[in-house]
């Protein structure tokens, strides 16, 4: 009997052990691997969390450029409806006005060619001065607004320059001449030429050339034209614009020859700019339309 009590006090003993052992144990884990563990889990949580937040959206500015880039009439149109949405946030932003400014004369190059000359007549017509009218006052007070306060910024003086041209384009050329929008119109392709020269391939030179080739007279000059649209061609010979241009003034002076070499450079030429390419379309059936006429007059 003593024996077996013995024995069972020993058992109660080692279980005693045991349970302390296990105690020891639990009570000797570092409160801080309790810590990273907690941590750990929390951060499964956090990753999974942040994997499943969804990517925010593009703002309305950056929606815009996205349109801007791809061009198109379309796009143009959707793109001042953003960026008007854009400066309504923030109606002191130039940027923002910029912007604006850039889709609107989008808009109004593509639906008016672009008002580039023509072998005959012009650009200038009903429809497109409706156009000029309606589109062309808010966009040049943006455009001034802006070059006012960024006059060394080519876009802003590229822009400027542009919004001028369509709003004067609006009046007729010879009413435009009267109202005095020549002078303003002519000291903007010049300052153009003067800071940025090689800007869209001669841009300025070639704001010039159609100044002096549509002008009424006395202020036409067809040897200023010449001559400012092959400032232009040295600039960016491989401009469709500029092979196009030069095209047209061989034509209305009678070298019709000469107008088809160009005419047919400008058909293997491509629109650099994408202010060109507004108007890209456009000008390649007139590339057609202008070989066909000259070899009718030879």
């Amino acid at each position: 009997m003593l024996g077996a009590h013995r024995g069972h006090n020993m058992s109660k003993q080692n279980n005693f052990l045991k349970i302390s052992f296990v105690m020891v144990l639990f009570v000797a884990v570092p409160a801080h691997s309790q810590t990273d563990t907690a941590a750990s889990v929390q951060g499964e949580e956090n990753v999974q969390t942040d994997e499943a937040a969804p990517a925010p959206l593009p703002s309305a500015t950056e929606e815009g450029l996205a349109l801007l880039k791809k061009r198109g009439l379309a796009n143009c149109k959707k793109a001042v409806e953003k960026f008007r949405d854009a400066l309504a946030g923030a109606p002191n932003e130039l940027d923002a006005k910029l912007n604006l400014v850039d889709a609107l004369n989008c808009v109004m190059r593509i639906r008016t060619h672009g008002n580039i000359p023509l072998i005959e007549g012009t650009n200038d017509t009903e429809p497109h001065k409706k156009i000029w009218g309606q589109m062309g006052p808010e966009t040049l007070a943006l455009a001034e607004e802006v070059y006012k306060a960024r006059p060394n910024d080519i876009r802003a003086l590229a822009a400027y320059t542009d919004a001028y041209m369509y709003r004067s384009s609006a009046w007729g050329i010879v009413n435009a001449v009267v109202k005095g929008a020549a002078d303003q119109y002519v000291e903007n392709a010049e300052k153009m030429t003067k800071k940025f020269p090689k800007y869209d391939s001669g841009l300025g030179h070639a704001f010039m050339g159609a100044f002096y080739l549509l002008a009424p007279w006395p202020l036409s000059d067809e040897e200023k034209a010449r001559a400012r649209m092959e400032a232009a061609h040295r600039v960016g010979p491989n401009s469709k614009r500029n092979n196009y241009y030069l095209g047209v003034v061989a034509y209305r002076e009678g070298e019709f020859q000469e107008a088809i070499g160009h005419f047919e450079r400008a058909k293997s030429a491509k629109c650099l700019s994408p202010a060109e390419r507004d108007f890209c379309a456009f000008m390649k059936r007139q590339i057609i339309h202008g070989i066909t006429r000259s070899k009718e007059q030879l």
